[in-house]
């Protein structure tokens, strides 16, 4: 069974993962899209709340898991759920 449990973690990846760049941010294993507005993306990742502010924005890859944000990123928050 161990083996089977270190394999699954292997093919599915559960954590959660951020690749932040000037014009982009990629974020994997998100949970929902809070809100969407060109100059500000909220998204809520079991429990906790990232907000990218910038100019621009736009959601350029949307996957069950993964969503892809292009534009200008000039400031991201990561905290509580307490946003909304």
């Amino acid at each position: 069974m161990e083996l089977y449990q270190k394999l699954r973690k292997y093919v599915l990846e559960e954590d959660f993962k951020m690749h932040l760049g000037t014009h982009y941010v990629d974020i994997i294993n998100y949970t929902k899209i809070i809100k969407i507005e060109h100059t500000e993306i909220v998204i809520d990742i079991e429990n906790t709340i990232i907000r990218i502010l910038g100019t621009n924005l736009a959601i350029q890859k949307l996957l069950q898991d993964e969503v892809f944000i292009t534009g200008k990123i000039e400031k991201v928050f990561l905290g509580s759920d307490d946003y909304v």
